[in-house]
């Protein structure tokens, strides 16, 4: 841990509720709201981790586009590419149209891809939001190998989403302590990841053998707390995003097994 007064926990949670079995020397304060799905001996200790969220256009965002072949359209060519996205049309006409002007993507180009609400007058919210997509990424994470590991490498190969993984920040509240004395952190920044599918995973050899793997999810849910003037955290404040999907069926884990033969055999094919 890079900074001794925050770290950062993390749990994956199966269909079941069973919490994949982790190594973590840390221990949750009693009181902490945000502990929530952590349970002893199924958390680990993440180094660091990076994603976000966006808005983008989908290939409908344009009211106004001009019909097939018409004056700035994409045209299509015989193999039913769009001409602008055909490598074997561009470069013919030096990217320009049949009139020699310069062709433009539908539109107008990346400039105006949010054309769809920039020119709407609000009467009509629906008509610009049904063509956006709001989409978060892939979420990478990365951390020290331990017995989650071969769990997490059988999940990404056999494509087993989560129902859930949690990633808690924690830090000591109200000021340090006199040396000597531990001082329990309290996690006053949360993620909650809905039906997590890990994407890649990769180690890299070392004294300590890292761990880096990426996932994306159906939904999330981030909690803050803030921190008051007089140390403690205030009341918490959330956000939530939901993508648009069916349900999926839950393939059989190796977790699942007893304890005993896990620990003994590990996650078989």
């Amino acid at each position: 841990m890079a900074n001794e007064s925050t770290d950062v926990l993390m749990t994956f949670i199966d269909s079941t509720g069973t919490a994949l079995a982790a190594e973590c020397a840390s221990v949750w304060n009693p009181d902490d709201t945000l502990k929530t799905d952590f349970k002893e001996g199924c958390f680990f200790e993440v180094d660091d981790f990076s994603f976000g969220g966006g808005v983008e256009a989908n290939e409908d965002w344009d009211n106004n586009k001009s019909s097939p072949g018409g004056p700035g359209s994409d045209r299509e060519s015989k193999n039913g590419l769009r001409e602008r996205d055909d490598p074997h049309q561009q470069g013919k006409d030096g990217g320009k149209g049949r009139d020699g002007s310069r062709r433009r993507a539908a539109g107008g180009g990346r400039g105006t891809r949010f054309s769809a609400y920039i020119h709407n007058d609000g009467t009509d919210e629906l008509s610009w939001q049904s063509k956006l997509i709001r989409d978060v990424p892939e979420i990478s994470v990365s951390r020290q190998i331990d017995r989650c590991s071969p769990y997490l490498f059988w999940a990404c190969m056999n494509f087993h989403s989560f129902t859930k993984a949690v990633i808690v920040k924690r830090k000591i509240i109200g000021g340090f302590a006199a040396s000597g004395v531990t001082v329990p952190m309290m996690g006053f920044l949360r993620f909650e990841f809905e039906r997590p599918l890990i994407t890649s995973i990769d180690w890299g050899d070392g004294d300590v053998i890292k761990e880096g793997f990426k996932f994306v999810c159906r939904g999330l849910t981030m909690i803050y707390k803030a921190q008051m003037p007089d140390g403690s955290l205030g009341a918490q404040i959330q956000g939530k995003w939901k993508a648009k999907t069916q349900p999926q069926p839950v393939a059989s884990a190796p977790w699942l097994e007893s304890s005993s033969s896990s620990n003994r055999n590990g996650p078989k094919a």
